[in-house]
C-alpha cells in the first residue's frame, strides 16, 4: 500500500517553534540588542518584578557565598518570606516577585528561587 506524501496540517510532520526560556537566554546573551529590544518591550511593573526576582536570586547567591547549600538558602528566603521576617527590602522584594494577579499569598515560593536562583 502506498502512503501519500505528508501534507503541512499533518500531525506527523508538525515541528515545534516554540523556544525555550534557556535557548532564548543563550541567544539574547550572544544578541544584546535583542535583550535590549526585550527590556525595552517591558511596563514599569513587569520591570518591577524583573528587579524583585534578581533582589532574591542575588540574595540566595549571597547566602551560598556565606556557606550555605542551594537549597538551605533558597529555603530560608521562602519560609522567612512567608513568615515576613526577612529585611524589608527582601520582603518587598518577595512580594512584588509574586506577581500573581488577585492573589494576596505571602512570600515567595520555592520554585520560583530555584529557577532564578
Amino acid at each position: 500500500m502506498r502512503q501519500s506524501p505528508a501534507q503541512p496540517g499533518d500531525e506527523s510532520v508538525k515541528r515545534s517553534t516554540t523556544i525555550k526560556s534557556r535557548d532564548a537566554l543563550a541567544i539574547m546573551r550572544q544578541c544584546p540588542a535583542l535583550l535590549e529590544r526585550k527590556v525595552q518591550a517591558l511596563n514599569d511593573q513587569q520591570k518591577q518584578i524583573a528587579d524583585a526576582r534578581m533582589m532574591l536570586a542575588q540574595e540566595v547567591v549571597r547566602l551560598q557565598q556565606a556557606g550555605m547549600t542551594r537549597i538551605a538558602a533558597v529555603t530560608f528566603i521562602v519560609d522567612e518570606s512567608k513568615a515576613g521576617t526577612l529585611p524589608e527590602a527582601l520582603q518587598h522584594a518577595a512580594t512584588l516577585a509574586n506577581s500573581k494577579k488577585g492573589r494576596t499569598r505571602q512570600g515567595v515560593g520555592k520554585s520560583s528561587l530555584y529557577r532564578n536562583g
